[in-house]
């Protein structure tokens, strides 16, 4: 196994790393630990979770990712041998009410990770180490996509695709960039979130029709009069 230096944090991480969505919903925990050893027996020292995992996010399953990895962990000995990235949801009021009400800006998620941080952690800390002590840094950050309802972006993707609906799925973007720098921004494709990120996955044919068909759409509106004026 290959290892890399992880920026300028000092951590040297493996050239792989293991995704985790799938466990407590594709994957049971008895075949998430086969993976878990699998990947460590390999050389793997560099873990990917979140709190919103399972995927696809679901109240029932938030969190069961992490509490699989935890018990893993617990029963192997292995934590000093692993870097885990863990992920915090962002701003989610229409599509994740259920993680502290939606309200997941960064500066709230991390007021409350410092006051958990110093109520219950650092005192068991120092009682064996009294001058143990916790800092939070934020090393980089990735603005979030919100949506926006009735947006330019939007209102042409739905003109243009015939559809009355939007929804709200769980991955990161580059978007986010495009929304802070002023543009109005929408995600758009074919697929159904219901049949990614589990095994098998696919894409009909039919909606890869129906992408070809919209992008043929797009191309005509961007040579418009419309779009040029």
């Amino acid at each position: 196994m290959q290892y890399r230096r992880l920026s300028d944090t000092g951590l040297e991480v493996s050239a792989l790393c293991l995704g985790t969505m799938t466990f407590g919903e594709q994957n049971s925990e008895e075949e998430a630990f086969e993976q878990l050893d699998m990947a460590l027996d390999s050389g793997v020292n560099f873990i990917d979770t979140a709190e919103i995992y399972s995927i696809p996010p679901r109240q029932q399953t938030m969190g069961s990712t992490e509490r699989i990895i935890g018990r893993w962990l617990q029963q192997r000995g292995c934590r000093d041998k692993l870097v885990i990235a863990t992920k915090v949801a962002g701003p989610g009021r229409d599509w994740l009410p259920y993680i502290r009400g939606g309200d997941n800006r960064l500066r709230v998620i991390v007021a409350r990770f410092e006051r958990a941080v110093a109520e219950e952690v650092l005192p068991y800390l120092q009682e064996t180490h009294p001058g143990a002590s916790i800092v939070t840094e934020a090393l980089a950050t990735v603005p979030p996509l919100e949506p926006e309802r009735h947006g330019a972006a939007e209102e042409l993707a739905r003109r243009l695709t015939g559809s009355n609906t939007t929804e709200v799925v769980a991955y990161g973007t580059e978007g986010g960039h495009f929304q802070k720098a002023g543009l109005s921004v929408v995600v758009c494709g074919p697929g159904s979130i219901e049949q990614a990120h589990k095994p098998n996955e696919f894409i009909a044919l039919e909606q890869l029709a129906a992408c070809e068909a919209f992008l043929g759409k797009l191309c005509d509106w961007l040579c418009s009069e419309e779009a040029l004026a």
